[in-house]
Order: C-alpha cells, then sequence, then structure tokens
C-alpha cells in the first residue's frame, strides 16, 4: 500500500473484522508506515480506555422519552399506512382505471365508426300506414300533431 490507510480499515483490522485477503496488506503496510502505527495504536488506546470506563443504568426516564421520539411512528407513516395505501384502495384504483379505459375505448369507438343506415323502405311503409289510418295529415310530417293523434287513436281501441 503506498497510500495510509484508512481509519476505518485500521478500526476492522484491530477488531479482527477484516477480510483474509485484506490482512496481509494492512499488516505490510503497517511494517513500513509509522503514522499508520501510531494511528493504529490511537485507536487501540481508545478501545481499552472505553472497555474500561464504568458502566451505568441509563435512568427509565431517559429511556422512555428517547423510545417515544424516535421509536413511535411519525404522522406521515400513521396517515400513510391508514388512508393512503390500505389494501382496498390498490385493486379499486385498477378498476378504476379499467374501467375508464373501457370507457374510453367505447366512446371512441363509437365516434369513428360508419353511420348506420336507416331502413328507408320501413320508415316510408310506417309512414302510409299512419297517413292511412289518420294519424299524420296530408300535408306532411311537419304540421301534423302526432303526439295527440297517436293518444286518441289509442283511446279508440282501448274503449
Amino acid at each position: 500500500m503506498k497510500e495510509h490507510a484508512e481509519a476505518s480499515m485500521l478500526s476492522a483490522y484491530l477488531d479482527g473484522e477484516l477480510m483474509p485477503d485484506e490482512r496481509p496488506g494492512i499488516e505490510s503496510h503497517l511494517a513500513l508506515c509509522g503514522s499508520c502505527r501510531e494511528e493504529l495504536e490511537t485507536l487501540r488506546n481508545a478501545k481499552q480506555v472505553l472497555a474500561g470506563a464504568p458502566r451505568r443504568e441509563i435512568p427509565p426516564e431517559l429511556i422512555a422519552k428517547l423510545e417515544g421520539r424516535f421509536l413511535r411512528p411519525s404522522w406521515w407513516s400513521v396517515f400513510k399506512s391508514s388512508l393512503l395505501l390500505p389494501r382496498v384502495w390498490v385493486p379499486a384504483g385498477a378498476m378504476g382505471l379499467v374501467a375508464t379505459l373501457l370507457l374510453g375505448v367505447w366512446i371512441g369507438w363509437r365516434q369513428f365508426r360508419a353511420p348506420e343506415l336507416l331502413p328507408l323502405e320501413a320508415l316510408l311503409a310506417a309512414h302510409s300506414r299512419y297517413v292511412a289510418e289518420g294519424l299524420v295529415s296530408h300535408g306532411g310530417l311537419a304540421t301534423s300533431n302526432f303526439s295527440a293523434q297517436l293518444a286518441l287513436f289509442h283511446t279508440d281501441e282501448e274503449g
């Protein structure tokens, strides 16, 4: 190694957590580099000081306060889990999307298809029948009062 070893690599070496193929490289570097040996010794001393430090119990009030602050779900996670992403909304949204797409395809198909042809012969035959029965005046379809005449015709048939 031509450059200095990283502090994280030295710490891992000290804790015995280096990969087997990394260990020889660090050891050869430490044999040549006094600065990295000093850094390793500083880390070793810090580890010994921390290991010998007295252990104290954490006050229950502090534990409760920390748990309340860091383990309590935030308002956003509660909101998101309860309102935004319940398991019902995903299928409902998919069904709504499919229905919207089908409606759009149906409307598009109805708009661009060829217009239906009216059966002219049947319409003329019906008009001739209505004229013969007196439901349509001879003056033309626009001058007739078809609804009133049809109502009169039906009351005559029933009575």
